[in-house]
Formats: C-alpha cells, structure tokens, sequence
C-alpha cells in the first residue's frame, strides 16, 4: 500500500482566487481531494448532479452560507443536488 500527501499527490491543480487542490485517489467509483482556501477566498454556490462529497474542515474558522463557524476537526457529507 502506497500513502499518498500533498508531496506526492496524483495532480495539483490551483482554482478560484488563490485556492490549491490536490488529486490523492482518483477511481471511477472514489475520488479524493484536498484543497486549500486561504482566509478571505469563498466559493461559487453550485451544484452537482451525482457526486457525494465529504467536507472536512481540518483548521481554522470556515464561512457556511454567511455563518461564521468553527467547525475545527468535523466534516458534513453534501449530496447530489444539494447547495454547496
């Protein structure tokens, strides 16, 4: 078995304003993503027609829907079809 990090990730890719990614498991059925929002970035309201992600928030203070939170070390499961 192979552990993978942000060194050795499958793809990096950059998006938004100044935002990072990184590609860790990419399979038909799973894939894996880590990405990086510095204080101040946001992201585009969207949508999406068949994927379930898993948001985890690893530090600081994140922004949901205008509510300003702490949600250091906790995750939410987002739905096809649901606001992200």
């Amino acid at each position: 078995m192979k552990l993978v990090s942000q060194e050795n990730a499958l793809k990096y890719y950059q998006w938004g304003k100044n935002c990072e990614g990184w590609t860790m498991v990419d399979e038909p059925d799973l894939t894996v993503k880590v990405e990086a929002m510095p204080a101040g970035t946001e992201e585009v309201l969207h949508y999406h027609a068949y994927a379930q992600q898993f948001f985890f928030h690893s530090e600081r203070k994140c922004g949901i829907r205008s509510r300003r939170q702490d949600h250091h070390r906790q995750g939410k499961t987002r739905y096809p079809y649901s606001p992200q």
